[in-house]
């Protein structure tokens, strides 16, 4: 029995030149070691035919001349079965039958000329390109020829041929030659392509079952022939109808598997990624057409962008310049055995690395995008390369060609979504982490320190920033938040990560870290480093800001909670003197109550349960009334009185100041209704928050409600603080201009507390400015009444009309008239009360009383 074995083999090109040398060494030891093992066996083979020639046997009729015995060898050793082995492919040949038959039908010396004449023959057309692989064929038939006729003869002790002890013995003498090849064959495999030696799984059920089979094939031929010895033709037309009918149901097996390897193919590469889609097609195509070298190359002319996709499976950049040529040219080529041998040159046999012996190249298309090649060589048979090889390379290259193009699409497409990820994940203007990104590593902090997380999270939240937006414009104020950005980046401690969480608020994230002291001192640090001041837009700005900090485990372990944590810490530090402040389990408890504050607000409106306290504003010339400021009161039964400092800015955050504001016009419309009803007009001023003024929808909304009451714009004034002016200072002046054309007159309240000059509200609808009380306490100074005094003057000058707020007695009254003030405001003119105490107030005014 003779074997032939064949493995897909994909060598890499090394990327060292030690690993290159160490692979060259281990292939040259390798292939010496294979020489020897042919070698051993070509000798062996020799001594052993040669004795059994010498010897002679006993065959049952020797009608077979030598050159039919090489016939019968040439036609068997042609048709082979493949059985599957462990990693390798197994082939059972006939050659066994024609073993039996020669040693039944024909003189030994004829045997084994015979023999070795049709190994010789049928490896030059089957093996002719590998000289160790015939060689090796070649020893091993001289094995069995010298083996089988001396065991045979041994064993047959002189019986009969013919006999059943002759067909026993037969048997035996081929399941011994079966047992040496089943050892030599996968040995020189292995030490073929360097792996490890070890026998097929089934060699043992294959050398028995071979042998019984074979050997009652070759009695019942021999039995056949010595009783009709011109059927040995039949038997050799025979063994050759065999062939053919065997090598079309290879044929036929073939294309069932070609459409099935295509098949898992499609399958395999719809998955993969770009690299993985050329390993793929290389696998692929070197099973297919059982090859040991391959390459895939694609070129890209324009971006250069798939040049790393090529394995070049053997380190010759000549031919691998020549397939990068017929990939762009989009040529096929095959190189067959004989161009090599007549020393012909050019591109088809520069086409292949050295050492090659036939290959094929197939070009395909990736797409509009790019062209490819697809070579194989090294076919481990010595097949010519058919039509059908052809076109089963050019189908899985084409196949190859969309999966990669889609493979590259796909692989571009989640390359853009990470840049999009990443763009979403970072701040435009500081290029810090944003909120998002911010949370997901808070996440991942706490999950890798689980069961015990340890983490600081700090919220540092600047200060009256948007007055430098209002001030100096956005571009400054971007600059300024990516100067502090810098500052933290470089301040902060080694590892933690700083992120801008808001408009004007930074996090700094510190694993690891858990202590609130130290959480502490860092939080002082960077406020110092943020107070520090910062050169930009040429000039010089200060910043203050205030930072909360939380830690863990002490005050949560889930993100959403410390963020919630933080921000009331933040609040809190807002209110202290150096700006830094935990969070305490006091916060949370007032947050909580800010909520059910904020709810039963919410009610309250909806009931119309609030009411409205009018205080007087009288001249400073002569006491007259000349008008009032309207305030909202709210008595909560459970709560008792509820003062405006406290719910007014939870409406304002909780979004109520809007039905808040409505409700407070509505009500000071109704009582203006009523007094103008009863003959007496008084003008009264409401305020309003930085929402409402920058609220597209509330001049309309004034409008209608002034429509509904029936009563003159005249009547009503807003009143607006210089902050809620300067956040948006060109839509604050385009309302304004909209709410002076229903006749509504403009104050600004709180003058002095903010950053605007006169010369900076000149271009706002203005009538009436009023002075902070902080200045109005202090006129007895002369710096402050300076201040007032200056201040009223340029306001008369512009045409304001000036009030002093904080009027708490006749002194600070007669100062405030020294000053240049107009109008008078405060406890020590009157207090603020409900509408039917003010209607009680305004008549004794009157009466003088």
């Amino acid at each position: 029995m003779s074997q032939t074995r064949s493995a897909v083999v994909h060598p890499q090109e090394t990327t060292t030149a030690t690993a290159t040398t160490d692979a060259s060494s281990r292939a040259e030891q390798a292939a010496r070691r294979l020489r020897a093992l042919v070698a051993a066996v070509l000798l062996s083979g020799v001594v052993l035919s040669a004795v059994a020639a010498l010897v002679g046997g006993r065959p049952a009729a020797t009608i077979l001349p030598w050159w039919g015995v090489a016939a019968l060898f040439a036609g068997t050793q042609a048709v082979t079965i493949a059985v599957p082995g462990s990693q390798r492919r197994v082939h059972l040949s006939l050659e066994d039958v024609a073993l039996a038959l020669g040693v039944l039908l024909a003189a030994t010396p004829a045997l084994v000329l015979g023999g070795l004449a049709g190994t010789v023959l049928s490896g030059l057309v089957i093996d002719r390109r590998n000289r160790v692989k015939l060689t090796f064929n070649l020893g091993l038939t001289a094995v069995g020829l010298g083996l089988v006729p001396l065991t045979h003869r041994l064993l047959l002790a002189g019986a009969e041929p013919a006999s059943v002890h002759g067909a026993a013995a037969l048997i035996l003498a081929l399941a011994a030659y079966g047992a040496v090849a089943m050892v030599l064959v996968p040995l020189a495999a292995a030490l073929a392509d360097g792996s490890r030696w070890r026998l097929p799984p089934l060699a043992a059920p294959l050398v028995v079952g071979e042998a019984l089979l074979h050997g009652l094939l070759a009695v019942g031929l021999a039995a056949v022939v010595i009783a009709v010895p011109e059927a040995v033709w039949a038997v050799i037309l025979a063994f050759v109808a065999v062939q053919v009918a065997f090598r079309a149901l290879i044929a036929i097996d073939r294309e069932r598997k070609l459409l099935v390897d295509l098949q898992s193919f499609t399958h395999e590469v719809a998955a993969a990624d770009a690299s993985a889609a050329v390993d793929l097609l290389l696998d692929r195509a070197l099973a297919l057409t059982r090859s040991t070298r391959g390459a895939v190359t694609v070129v890209d002319e324009r971006t250069q962008l798939l040049d790393h996709l090529e394995p070049l499976t053997v380190p010759d950049e000549t031919s691998a310049g020549t397939r990068r040529s017929l990939a762009r040219e989009g040529r096929a080529v095959t190189v067959r055995h004989r161009f090599l041998r007549r020393g012909r040159v050019g591109a088809p046999t520069a086409l292949l690395p050295g050492g090659c012996r036939d290959g094929v190249a197939v070009p395909f298309n990736v797409g509009e995008r790019a062209r490819g090649l697809l070579v194989v060589a090294d076919r481990d048979r010595a097949l010519p390369v058919s039509r059908a090889d052809r076109s089963a390379l050019a189908a899985l290259a084409d196949m190859g060609g969309r999966a990669l193009e889609v493979a590259l699409l796909a692989g571009e497409l989640r390359g853009e979504v990470a840049r999009r990820h990443a763009d979403a994940l970072s701040d435009g203007v500081t290029g810090l982490p944003n909120r998002p990104a911010l949370l997901a590593e808070l996440e991942r902090v706490l999950a890798e320190g689980a069961p015990a997380p340890r983490a600081a999270l700090l919220v540092i939240d600047l200060a009256r920033f948007s007055e430098v937006n209002a001030a100096f414009g956005h571009g400054v104020g971007d600059e300024l938040l990516a100067a502090v950005a810098r500052r933290l980046s470089e301040e902060a401690p080694t590892g933690a990560v700083v992120a801008r969480v808001g408009p004007d608020e930074f996090a700094v994230l510190i694993a690891g870290s858990g202590d609130p002291a130290g959480a502490e001192a860092t939080a002082t640090a960077l406020l110092a480093s943020v107070r520090r001041p910062h050169h930009v837009g040429g000039t010089t700005l200060t910043l203050d800001a205030a930072c909360g900090f939380v830690v863990v485990p002490r005050h949560g372990r889930d993100a959403v909670t410390l963020l919630r944590r933080v921000a009331i810490a933040v609040a809190a530090a807002k209110r202290t003197r150096h700006g830094v402040a935990a969070h305490t389990g006091d916060e949370d408890a007032q947050a909580r109550q800010r909520l059910d504050l904020l709810a039963d607000l919410r009610r309250t409106i909806e009931r119309g349960g609030l009411d409205v306290a009018y205080q007087p504003k009288v001249s400073a010339a002569d006491g007259r009334l000349v008008g009032a400021e309207a305030l909202v009161r709210w008595h909560d039964p459970a709560r008792g009185g509820v003062s405006p400092a406290h719910f007014v800015p939870i409406a304002e955050q909780g979004g109520l100041i809007a039905p808040l504001t409505s409700f407070v016009i509505a009500r000071v419309l109704a009582d203006l209704k009523r007094w103008r009803d009863d003959g007496a007009e008084v003008e009264v001023a409401v305020n309003l928050s930085a929402r409402t003024l920058l609220d597209e929808r509330f001049p309309e909304e004034l409008a209608a409600l002034l429509d509904k009451a029936g009563v003159p714009g005249r009547l009503l004034r807003v009143e607006v603080t210089e902050s809620a002016l300067i956040v948006e200072p060109d839509l604050a002046a385009e309302l304004l201009d909209r709410v002076t054309g229903l006749g509504v007159g403009v104050a600004i309240d709180d003058f002095g507390t903010g950053y605007s000059s006169l010369s900076h509200l000149l271009e706002l609808p203005l009538d009436e400015l009023k002075v902070d009380r902080s200045f109005i306490a202090c006129l007895d100074r002369d710096e402050e009444r300076a201040i007032v005094t200056a201040t009223a003057e340029m306001a008369h000058h512009l045409g304001l009309l000036v009030t002093a707020e904080g009027v708490e007695g006749d002194d600070v009254a007669e100062a405030a008239r020294k000053a240049s003030c107009d109008v008078l405001q405060g406890f020590g003119i009157a207090r603020p009360m409900p509408a039917r105490a003010f209607d009680a107030w305004r008549d004794g005014r009157r009466r003088g009383l």
